[in-house]
């Protein structure tokens, strides 16, 4: 195993207690005066609790959710604004036939039981996928696989996004999804989040509703419309592409950190 000072810096996924970077380690390496550079994910909501007791041990923390940089500055910890992004590893069929009006892959949680329920009352024929969904209407018990999901998307008229957080009160954040639809050349729907619009163009590259009822409007509309449906989705895949892959995003903290 090679030695901590044998390398550039130490990134990693700030993810819970069980998969963690060792104390020892990040010790070790900001002694070296080598970078700890912790991706905090989209999880303001635990930013007290979690994040902040780690202050000492990470050298940047890395935020995808704008509204909370003011609280690392606060704290006089070093923090970096990054984003989610695409993978070569989501390669999308443009010629599998469409099997879904309205599909959704995530976990059930917060307000989206409510909204699905509302959105399949109104009509609106949603399938969904992910854990926690249990004996839903239309729905699959397991979180699909990396391939199934992508199957799913490729397969969906409409790619619906659920932004909202799992804690009920707390910001809308954006999600991997909003890229991960993209990359494979869906077509997204989605609630708002955050500062979503400087990611993608609304209306030319991703369509946004700040409603349930905006939701149930823009799916009957873009359903009856399939051009300007594939035209927003072949501009959401071309934007993704040249602009929001991972390489881009370790670019942009590396410059930032100094490596």
């Amino acid at each position: 195993m090679r030695h901590v000072g044998e390398y550039d810096a130490i990134f990693h996924v700030a993810f819970n207690d069980h998969i963690d970077l060792p104390l020892e380690v990040a010790s070790s390496a900001l002694k070296l005066g080598l970078p700890v550079i912790q991706w905090d994910c989209d999880a303001s909501w635990r930013f007290h609790n979690w994040i902040l007791p780690r202050k000492n041990r990470v050298s940047h923390f890395v935020t995808t959710h704008q509204s909370t940089l003011q609280w690392y500055k606060q704290n006089d910890m070093k923090v970096i604004k990054s984003q989610w992004a695409g993978s070569s590893l989501y390669i999308g069929n443009p010629n599998v036939a469409k099997r879904y009006d309205v599909s959704f892959c995530g976990q059930q949680h917060g307000i989206r039981q409510q909204v699905v329920s509302l959105m399949q009352k109104m009509g609106i024929d949603v399938r969904v996928f992910g854990h926690y969904w249990g004996d839903f209407q239309n729905s699959s018990p397991h979180t699909p696989k990396l391939q199934q999901m992508i199957d799913v998307l490729d397969s969906s008229r409409i790619c619906l996004n659920l932004s909202n957080p799992w804690h009920i009160g707390t910001l809308p954040q954006i999600k991997g999804r909003h890229f991960e639809i993209p990359q494979v050349g869906g077509f997204q729907l989605c609630t708002g989040a955050d500062n979503l619009e400087e990611y993608f163009m609304p209306d030319r590259e991703i369509v946004i509703a700040n409603s349930p009822n905006e939701l149930i409007d823009y799916c009957k509309y873009y359903l009856n419309n399939p051009k300007e449906r594939n035209e927003i989705a072949h501009n959401g895949h071309l934007r993704v592409m040249r602009d929001h892959q991972w390489k881009h995003r370790f670019k942009e903290i590396f410059d930032v950190v100094g490596i």
